[in-house]
């Protein structure tokens, strides 16, 4: 599998194939990426991903993952390829250390996504009144001895 993250006028290549993340957004304040997905083969839209201060405060440390993919593209895998090449990223180009994910626990299969993504759940967040389990991805820190909170 090969996603490439594509900014404005260059290519990053990734280790992913089927998708490709087009940049539409350059940093704001709350944006740090905004990107449209697509099928690399047909260049069929498939949804959005991104990295985003969390709760588009900037007074906060937080940066937080999100995708929304149209539903006939759900379990395909297609988030799990954008979450990781965005986590990739994150680290490589934007020299973050730390990206969370804000999850329903109703929402099974995003909770596999951060999963599969290399994310740990460390326990819950208060997100737009709700408590929510919170899933982190550390740079620097060996998968093999994170433990989940959750």
């Amino acid at each position: 599998m090969k996603v490439i993250l594509v900014k404005v006028k260059s290519k990053l290549k990734s280790k992913y194939r089927r998708t490709l993340l087009v940049r539409k957004t350059t940093s704001t304040n709350t944006v740090l990426a905004s990107f449209v997905s697509m099928i690399k083969k047909t260049g069929d839209f498939i949804g959005q991903a991104g990295l985003f201060h969390l709760r588009f405060n900037v007074n906060q440390p937080e940066i937080e993952l999100a995708y929304r993919l149209h539903k006939k593209y759900w379990g395909m895998g297609y988030a799990t390829e954008c979450s990781k090449a965005l986590i990739e990223w994150g680290f490589n180009e934007r020299g973050l250390s730390k990206i969370i994910a804000p999850v329903h626990p109703d929402n099974a299969r995003s909770i596999r996504v951060m999963e599969k993504a290399g994310m740990v759940c460390e326990g819950e967040i208060e997100y737009k009144g709700h408590q929510l389990p919170c899933y982190v991805v550390r740079k620097d820190d060996p998968k093999e001895s994170v433990q989940s909170d959750c």
